[in-house]
Order: structure tokens, then sequence, then C-alpha cells
């Protein structure tokens, strides 16, 4: 069989079960071994509920070790995990549980209020999974019976080009190897530290940190929400060399800086700054760059592509805002609209 991403636990499972992993606000830290444990107890949960391959499991998320073990066991069934942001509205919530004709559907209650109000919503019940709910299996719920039963890992919705939701289907292999991709593209390693507060129920949360970091051994500092006050006293006291995030989050993080007068925030460990996911500005990254005192690299990807598929170069520190490089394996193309002909360089 292809490999599947929670065999990339497996790995860890059976090479360092006792690596811390995650890192949590109340300063617990859970092993490969503990997330395995967690991971356990969502499958037994999942197969009690008859989710069967091909099904989808919708989670209504943000961050928690919890939601990292059902996407893993989503893969030990056979299932897609699907997972929506929490703050979304409950008429969004409701359409997506049609769209992705969801077999169950789980709260992460505990690390939510948003979530725990959907959970109030579908008169959702205790999960195995500490601090988890899940609504009534849906009978009428038909799992997927082609050939893409077995490749699809995950279902993420997606604005796309037309405004209207889109269900993309990313496979088992397409995930891998942009994680592969984008740890090289940082030399993530174990000893890294990734400061993860970008949600798991978006294209960036899923690829480039949690799989990424699965693959690579590196830990994560889990956050369900943005706090910049928490995001300075983890660079300054909690290892974090990795931040990346949406031009939004280094925006509001250079207003708390101003509104704090700190120059330059304490960040003993951090060696790789990224941002993704929205337009650059050039004034935002030259303030950002002066802050860090070091490049703040920039890419360009798609749901559609499972991640990235331009990124600047580690080492490289660009004048410009360009999105960088095409990835390994990317295939690009510029057209003309009008006809879809391809055009030249320039």
């Amino acid at each position: 069989m292809a490999e599947r991403i929670h065999h990339l636990l497996d790995r860890w499972l059976a090479e360092a079960p006792a690596r811390p992993f995650i890192h949590l606000p109340d300063g617990r830290s859970l092993s490969f071994a503990d997330l395995g444990a967690l991971t356990d107890t969502a499958e037994a949960e999942l197969r009690a509920l008859d989710v069967r391959p091909g099904d989808r499991v919708l989670v209504v998320a943000e961050n928690c070790p919890e939601h990292a073990a059902l996407i893993l066991a989503c893969s030990r069934v056979g299932a897609w995990s699907c997972g929506v942001n929490a703050r979304m509205a409950p008429a969004e919530i409701d359409a997506f549980v049609g769209k992705a004709d969801a077999r169950v559907v789980f709260f992460t209650a505990a690390a939510s209020r948003s979530a725990a109000a959907h959970a109030q919503r579908f008169a959702a019940v205790d999960s195995a999974l500490p601090g988890m709910q899940h609504g009534a299996v849906l009978q009428d719920a038909q799992p997927e019976a082609g050939a893409l039963r077995d490749t699809v890992a995950s279902l993420i919705f997606t604005s796309g080009t037309t405004g209207q939701p889109k269900g993309v289907m990313l496979t088992h292999d397409a995930l891998i190897h942009f994680a592969r991709v984008s740890g090289a593209s940082r030399a993530l390693g174990p000893q890294d530290r990734s400061y993860a507060f970008v949600p798991m129920t978006h294209i960036f949360g899923l690829g480039t940190v949690l799989i990424s970091s699965l693959l690579a051994g590196a830990q994560l500092v889990m956050r369900p929400q943005f706090d910049p006050d928490d995001l300075l006293d983890a660079l300054a006291h909690h290892g974090v060399s990795q931040l990346q995030g949406p031009p939004a989050l280094f925006s509001r993080l250079l207003a708390h800086l101003q509104e704090r007068g700190i120059q330059r925030p304490e960040a003993p460990a951090l060696r790789y700054l990224y941002t993704g996911a929205g337009p650059l500005d050039l004034a935002l990254k030259q303030r950002v760059e002066a802050a860090f005192g070091q490049a703040l690299h920039h890419g360009y990807g798609l749901s559609e592509y499972a991640g990235s598929v331009h990124l600047t170069r580690l080492g490289e520190q660009r004048p410009d805002t360009s999105a960088g490089y095409a990835v390994a394996e990317a295939e690009v193309r510029v057209t003309d609209p009008a006809t879809g002909e391809p055009l030249p360089l320039g």
C-alpha cells in the first residue's frame, strides 16, 4: 500500500516515542507516544461509530492535539478528514456538512468557544477524545466508492476564484510530497520548533505546519488562536525557531510591538520567518525584516496543489516581494487569459 499520512507518526512511534512533539499553552508537552495514544483513541471511536473507508469526517475546529489525532485516525480508517474553521457562521458550517456529505461531525469544544457553540446546535455528545464532542452518525452519508476512496486523505474547502466554496480532495501522496518540499525549503529538523497557530483546517496549517513537522520530527508550539503576547513569550522563552503566518499576522504583531514600545523582539532561536496565503506589501516586508533582523520569506500556493507552488530560497534576502521559485516537481505556465495560449518570458 502507498504511504499514508499516519505512517509519518508510525515512524516516530518506532524510532523516538518519548521525543516531545506538541507544546501547549498550559505548559504541558505531548510526546509522539502521547499523540499515538490519542490517535488510538480516535481510531477506536471512529470504528465504533461505523465510519467507513471513503466516509467524510467533518471537524469544526481550532488547533489542538485532539484535532491532529483525529486527522491521523481518519488516515488509519481510510476516511477523509474535513476540517472547517470553528469561527465560521452557523449557516456556513451547515452548508459544509451538506457539501461534504459528512458521516459524522466532531467539535474541538474545549479548545474553542466557537466550536462549543456549534456543538450545542448539533446536540453533540462527549467524545472519547478529551475535550472533543461529536454529533450523531448521519446514516444517509455515502462513502466514496471509486478509485479516489483509498488515495484521498483530506477534504479542504476553499473559496478559490469563484467565491463559492469548493471541496478540494487532497491525496496522501500530494500532502506528503509537499511536506518534503516545505521541510527542505527551510531545512526543518527535530531541533526546530514552529509556532503552530495557523489553523489546521487550512492547507497552510495542515500541510506546511502539521504534516511537514511530522515528516521532519520537528516540534510544534500549538495554539488555538493567535495572541501577540503569547507569541512574544514563545519566541523569547520557548525555543521557537520557525514563525509562519499570513501577512495579517505580521501586521498585527508589528502594531503590538509599536504599542508596547518594543523595537526588536527577543527571539534567540528564531531562524526562519515566512509569510504566505495573501499578498505581501513591500513596506510590511521591510518593517518585519527590520524588526527581526532577518529575511522574511514568501511563497505562493493553493489548496488545489496541496501547498506552495513557489517559495523563496533559504539564505536569500530579496529586495522585492517575489513569491520565489517553482518548487520541485511543480510545473508552472503563464497563459493569455483570453486564449489560454502560453506567453513568452517577461
